[in-house]
């Protein structure tokens, strides 16, 4: 059900897979969105199970916008849908950042010795809108100066097929964005444009986790299924 992981002292992440869940198809089984049309009962059943398994009392989840809105957040936890925002910071522990997805990278990031964390969620649009950059502002803003990140699985160059024009509006602004398509049309890979700026910002240290969403059939893909539930990316310190 999870890749679990450290991003050095006492910060813990993980990425959800589709597996170990309560939800039914098209969402089977492990969804955690309350916005792609199941149950709302058992998405919240999803959600309390994995902070169950991962022993993390609460959690704030980001309901992404597609820009690069970055809230920072206290104790007090979200239901529901979660914060209109594309990343959130925290200083809390045991806390835990939510960020959903079914292709687009979502990442987590932490400075152990400042006591912050963060969980962003980045597409094609949020390449362009520059996230990756208000992420690492405000994490910075707010004391963090040796940042570490994970990215977890995305779709990846070779499936992530877009328009010409497209793609070359992206690859103008992210150049390591640049994919081809198995059958030779223009692609955009979002993770490799996501790690390139997460480096340029300064964040020194990260970690790939998991594979292609699209190829992978543990894993939800909104480009291979179109109705699908959401994966997720957690990080957290305990108290």
């Amino acid at each position: 059900m999870l890749w679990l992981g450290s991003l050095g002292g006492d910060v813990r992440f993980a990425f959800t897979s589709r597996l170990g869940g309560f939800s039914t198809a098209p969402y089977d089984s492990l969804n955690l969105s309350f916005n792609v049309g199941d149950d709302p009962d058992v998405v919240g059943r999803n959600r309390r199970a994995v902070l169950e398994r991962l022993g993390v009392p609460h959690a704030s989840w980001l309901q992404a916008q597609h820009g690069a809105v970055v809230q920072v957040v206290d104790g007090a936890h979200e239901h529901g849908a979660g914060y209109a925002a594309d990343g959130l910071v925290t200083t809390a522990t045991d806390l835990a950042l939510g960020a959903l997805s079914a292709d687009c990278a979502l990442v987590v990031l932490a400075d152990p010795s400042a006591g912050l964390v963060g969980s962003l969620h980045c597409g094609r649009p949020g390449l362009l809108a520059g996230v990756v950059d208000a992420m690492v502002a405000t994490m910075r803003e707010n004391g963090a100066h040796a940042i570490r990140a994970a990215i977890g699985p995305t779709v990846c160059g070779s499936c992530y097929t877009v328009p010409a024009e497209m793609a070359a509006a992206v690859v103008a602004a992210v150049p390591a964005a640049f994919s081809r398509a198995r059958g030779g049309g223009s692609a955009l890979d979002v993770r490799a444009g996501v790690i390139d700026q997460l480096r340029h910002a300064g964040v020194r240290v990260v970690r790939p986790v998991g594979g292609c969403t699209r190829e992978d059939p543990t894993t939800f893909s909104y480009r291979r299924d179109k109705v699908t539930g959401r994966m997720g990316a957690l990080i957290w310190r305990p108290t």
